[in-house]
C-alpha cells in the first residue's frame, strides 16, 4: 500500500484481513466524512448579517461546489449569480463562508 496518499477524501486504516490461511495485518483505505459548517454573509439594511445555515456531513474536497449546490437545492438562493463569492477558512477547512452579491437576501424559511 502507497502510505504517501494525500488525498482528504481517503485514509489509511489498520485492519485484520482473516483469510482461509490465518489473520494477517495490513492496512486499507476507506472514504473520510467530515463536517462542513456553511455560513453565508448578507448586506440588510446597511449592515452585514452572518449566520450559520447548516452542518452537513461530506467527503471533503470540492466544497465550494457543496456548498453552492446545497443553498441552491434548499431554495435558500435562486441562482448561482447571486453568490458574490466563497471562501474557506485557513486553519479550518471544515468551515466556509458564502457571501451574496449586495441587493441579495436568502430565504431562510
Amino acid at each position: 500500500m502507497n502510505s504517501t496518499i494525500h488525498d482528504p477524501s481517503v485514509s489509511a486504516v489498520d485492519i485484520t484481513r482473516i483469510t482461509a490461511s490465518g489473520a494477517m495485518q495490513t492496512a486499507d483505505l476507506v472514504a473520510t466524512e467530515e463536517p462542513l459548517e456553511i455560513m453565508m454573509a448578507w448586506q440588510q439594511d446597511g449592515s452585514t448579517i452572518h449566520k450559520n445555515i447548516s452542518v452537513t456531513m461530506r467527503t471533503p474536497g470540492n466544497d465550494t461546489s457543496l456548498a453552492a449546490g446545497f443553498l441552491f437545492t434548499e431554495a435558500i438562493i435562486k441562482n448561482a449569480p447571486d453568490i458574490k463569492e466563497i471562501t474557506s477558512f485557513p486553519f479550518n477547512f471544515n468551515k466556509i463562508l458564502v457571501v451574496l452579491h449586495e441587493g441579495i437576501a436568502p430565504n431562510l424559511q
